[in-house]
């Protein structure tokens, strides 16, 4: 009897020896484990502090990084956005446009005012009527997008009579009624001694004045770029004027960069972004024009709208002027269309620019916007 309870007793002792250092392994890895978060954090403070001595030192602070967020955009097939759209500035910092298609600034408008986009571009005529249909409190005006006459064109087709904007009187004129291209016009006429009973305006969009003029429903298309350039080299029009300074009048017509109010106070993070983005595209409007138009070029392409060559749009490009920040001459400007059209008795009321214009949002825009380049 006493071997077997020798072995058993052995037995206990082996398994628990097992145990026991089973035991003090477990509690070995567990101080190292320690060991290795504390190292961890050392190392990550160091890395920290060198960081911060870096910038110190040559004061280059680090780029800040972005968490993805959504964005709904007025979208419309004008240069100025699609470049911002499709030039890959958005997701530089982390936006992610939803794009609600619209044929004009008129449609976009409302839009804006509504909520249905947190941003879209408004030429004059929109943006005054948005002033007089929205309080500030619904509408905001944050940058000017692109500005100047030469932006607008009278362009017939090219086997027409017509050798002027005289001869147009009594023809179908097709036009964005509403539209900043549209002011222009009634501004134009007017200084002329004409009046709108002198024509027979037909209202299109973007696309229509495009087939419009092609399929010779109409004898003039009025329109913004890159519409008359488009029309131009295609071999089917061919330009009477502009609404440049040679027009007789100054037409300096800012297109609006509007935003709905509620959205960018609950989310002005998100637009700091956007319009730090939207800057960026400015720019490279301005100082890569090339690479700009070939942007516009393929996306244009992609929508059907082909013409032989990217340069067409670098030739449109030309036509646009990018202050990117609203001024009082900017604002003086439309105030003074807004008389104009409350003197024709085209709106109920006087507007003031001032009331809706935000400067505070594109000011630190640009701020973020240099720290991602520093």
């Amino acid at each position: 009897m006493e071997k077997p309870f020798v072995v058993l007793t052995l037995l206990v002792l082996i398994a628990t020896a097992t145990s026991v250092g089973t035991l003090v392994y477990v509690i070995n890895m567990s101080g190292n484990i320690a060991n290795l978060s504390q190292r961890v954090d050392t190392i990550s403070e160091n890395v920290a502090s060198i960081s911060k001595s870096l910038e110190n030192v040559t004061g280059v602070k680090p780029k800040p990084t972005f968490t993805k967020v959504t964005i709904p955009i007025g979208y419309r097939l004008t240069e100025t956005t699609i470049v911002l759209v499709k030039g890959g500035f958005l997701e530089k910092y982390g936006i992610i446009p939803v794009l609600i298609p619209y044929a004009s600034g008129v449609e976009m408008r409302d839009g804006v005012i509504v909520g249905d986009i947190a941003f879209g571009e408004l030429g004059t005529g929109p943006t005054i009527t948005a002033m007089t249909k929205a309080s500030p409190d619904d509408i905001v005006l944050l940058a000017v997008t692109e500005a100047g006459g030469d932006k607008y064109s009278v362009v017939v087709r090219k086997d027409s009579p017509y050798q002027s904007f005289d001869d147009l009187l009594g023809k179908i004129i097709a036009i964005k009624v509403g539209s900043g291209c549209y002011t222009a016009f009634l501004r134009y006429i007017d200084h002329k001694g004409w009046s709108l009973d002198d024509f027979q305006v037909v209202d299109v969009g973007e696309a229509e004045a495009l087939s419009a003029l092609e399929a010779g429903s109409v004898d003039a298309v009025v329109y913004w770029e890159p519409i008359p350039s488009v029309l131009e080299a295609k071999g089917i029009a061919r330009r009477l004027m502009s609404f440049g300074p040679e027009c007789g009048i100054k037409v300096y017509n800012p297109v609006y960069l509007g935003a709905n109010k509620k959205w960018i106070q609950e989310n002005r993070e998100a637009a700091i972004r956007f319009l730090a983005a939207f800057i960026e595209s400015q720019y490279f409007l301005k100082e890569h024009p090339g690479a700009a138009a070939r942007i516009v070029y393929e996306t244009l392409k992609a929508e059907g709208i082909e013409v032989y060559s990217a340069k067409v749009y670098e030739e449109s490009l030309k036509h646009h002027q990018y202050p990117i920040f609203i001024n009082d001459e900017i604002m003086d400007d439309t105030n003074m269309v807004s008389k104009f059209l409350y003197d024709q008795g085209k709106i109920d009321v006087l507007p003031d620019v001032r009331k809706y214009v935000d400067t505070s949002y594109i000011e630190e825009a640009l701020a973020l916007m240099q720290s991602m380049s520093e």
